[in-house]
């Protein structure tokens, strides 16, 4: 019986030495593909959000019923996916203020006040550059201010809320991009970003919150409502 137990033993000592190093064999290998074909550079991507996005402050909770971000695919070889976001809006079910791009987002808030958000803004705003290779971890991303080929930058956004003014939020992403992930598919895939913070830029209205962290899925598909992309890994 002992000696039954010792192979026994030996033979999962031998497995784990096998598993061990094809876990760690694993990387990210991205690539952007439709049909599981891979979709050409100069393509435009948008990824239209599943469910709300969600901005969460210590004053309560934005909810948007629409985000779409729109961009071209500047990279897509195995291994290396690049692509610069040119528009991004985000829109809910509130009313449209004059001169806004979407519908006021929906403020949880005891204070109540709508938001109508701005990506557009004179400082820090689009483009974004959005970009996935072998030496981030498997299936992730990383989004920073600036186009792909530009330095890289902060990324700021505009909350326009009712009764209160515009607050501005800024995401230093120089050295410390955000980082998100997606999941894998021949045909479909999503990308995630969850609890990025972004905190108030100085000189504020009284009333902003000192920070906001960022909740949001994005499905993938070609501009204007085209066939679905997934990323293979």
């Amino acid at each position: 019986m002992r000696s039954k137990l010792f192979a026994a033993c030996l033979a999962l000592v031998a497995f784990a030495a096998f598993a061990v190093p094809s876990l760690a064999s694993a990387s990210n290998t991205p690539l952007v593909v439709e049909n599981n074909v891979a979709v050409p550079t100069e393509t435009k991507v948008e990824g239209v959000n599943v469910g709300n996005t969600l901005m969460v402050t210590s004053l309560g909770t934005i909810e948007c019923s629409t985000a779409i971000m729109t961009g071209k695919l500047t990279k897509n070889t195995t291994g290396t996916v690049e692509g610069d976001i040119e528009t991004a809006k985000f829109g809910g079910t509130g009313l449209q203020q004059s001169g806004a791009p979407e519908p006021e987002c929906t403020t949880k808030s005891f204070l109540g006040g709508d938001t109508t958000v701005t990506t557009e803004t004179g400082t820090n705003g689009l483009p974004w550059c959005l970009r996935s290779t072998t030496a981030m971890a498997t299936d992730e991303f990383q989004l920073r201010g600036g186009s792909c080929t530009a330095a890289a930058r902060p990324i700021r956004f505009a909350r326009d809320v009712t009764g209160v003014g515009a607050c501005q939020y800024e995401k230093a992403t120089q050295s410390v991009p955000i980082k998100g992930t997606f999941t894998t598919s021949e045909t479909s895939s999503t990308i995630s970003m969850s609890e990025q913070e972004f905190p108030a830029v100085a000189g504020n209205p009284f009333g902003c919150p000192s920070s906001g962290k960022l909740d949001t899925t994005f499905q993938l598909r070609t501009s204007g409502g085209g066939n679905s992309v997934g990323i293979t890994s």
